[in-house]
């Protein structure tokens, strides 16, 4: 019991962290959104961190097949990832899928609606995880979860949407509603992947397929120019090597002890970060109304933590049963 608490602490932790790159990541997705189009920023990004993990995942599928050879203890190689190749590369053809649809909806969607807004109506992926769970794996979302998802929901209003801002939904909006449903079907499918296929391999791949569909479009409609490249190329290099390569492979070690609909409220921290990046880097300031969000967010967290205590102990179970 004590080792499951542990590990949903250290899985929170990494979520947290993973939620502050993608929060300070913003402000470079806008940046990049200024002289490079989504299908280029996106690709450029995702090449990137598919070159950093290569390395990394070539390292770590030798390992595993030292271990077999020298065989290892099956608790010892199921972290490990004892998979056959075809369901590895499949599993990443499925989330890179996945992953190239919801970010080139985001970054489309950032250039025709507000900041607060289009960070609000991304976090949406919140509400939208315990339904697919549901309709997916019959999984279904505790009371306590349900009310920390409330109080979430309400601190992220607070946080993105401005007092006596019109909240009438434009056609961009869309793109970014689009986005939330992707990426929330993105995090229930790698919480099932998770713990069952190593996070580097996964992560890697993931990418490689994000860069390789973005290409397509990126040479056909938008044809960048190395000094468009040039331009957003600092933009990109953050985005590519701390938010894709970094964040999003400790998301999918990160949910590897944590139910998907509680690693979606800890992620959702982003926005948080978000602000807090705003205000450090571009000098804005936060009312007290953004910091009433804030709050409520933090509330949320803490209150899923102590209201999912049988999740830890039910999957440590199924764990072992394996």
């Amino acid at each position: 019991m004590e080792k499951a608490a542990s590990r949903r602490v250290q899985s929170a932790l990494l979520l947290t962290f993973c939620a502050f790159l993608w929060g300070t990541t913003f402000i470079a997705q806008k940046q990049g959104a200024d002289c490079v189009g989504p299908f280029t920023f996106n690709c450029m990004r995702s090449l990137l961190s598919a070159v950093c993990l290569t390395p990394l995942a070539i390292f770590v599928n030798l390992r595993i097949q030292n271990e077999r050879t020298e065989g290892l203890s099956v608790s010892r190689r199921a972290f490990a990832a004892d998979k056959s190749p075809a369901t590895v590369l499949l599993s990443g053809l499925i989330c890179g899928l996945l992953l190239f649809a919801a970010m080139n909806f985001q970054q489309s969607g950032l250039a025709g609606s507000t900041a607060g807004k289009s960070a609000f109506l991304s976090s949406i992926y919140i509400l939208m995880v315990p339904i697919f769970n549901l309709l997916l794996f019959r999984q279904k979302t505790g009371k306590g979860i349900i009310v920390s998802l409330a109080i979430a929901v309400a601190g992220l209003y607070l946080l993105c949407v401005k007092a006596g801002e019109s909240f009438a939904l434009v056609p961009s909006d869309s793109m970014l509603l689009t986005c939330a449903a992707i990426f929330a079907l993105h995090i229930v499918i790698v919480g099932r992947f998770a713990g069952r296929i190593n996070g580097i391999m996964l992560s890697c791949l993931q990418f490689w397929t994000v860069a390789v569909m973005s290409s397509v479009p990126m040479l056909i409609f938008e044809r960048p120019t190395a000094k468009m490249l040039g331009m957003a190329a600092g933009a990109i290099a953050y985005a590519g090597i701390l938010s894709g390569a970094v964040a999003y492979t400790l998301q999918i070690i990160g949910q590897q002890h944590s139910d998907p609909t509680v690693a979606s409220m800890v992620m959702s921290l982003e926005s948080v970060f978000s602000a807090a990046a705003g205000a450090v880097i571009l000098g804005e300031r936060m009312d007290k109304r953004e910091v009433i969000g804030c709050l409520l967010i933090f509330a949320s967290i803490i209150i899923s933590q102590f209201g999912f205590e049988g999740f830890g102990r039910k999957k440590t179970d199924s764990t072992v049963s394996q």
